[in-house]
């Protein structure tokens, strides 16, 4: 009984923190969406400016 409870205690902390780390980066996805998007449309020239060498 200890054994499955033991067991029981780790499942569940592993899927809180599987589901923390879920909520994380879906917050660092949407704070890359926009630049990513804008990357996609414009290429590098928007996002390095030019340098005359």
């Amino acid at each position: 009984m200890k054994e499955f409870l033991k067991k029981l205690i780790v499942g569940v902390l592993l899927i809180i923190c599987i589901g923390l780390n879920f909520e994380k980066s879906n917050i660092i996805a949407d704070e890359w969406s926009e630049p990513v998007k804008f990357y996609n449309s414009y290429g590098n020239s928007a996002v390095f400016k030019a340098t005359n060498i």
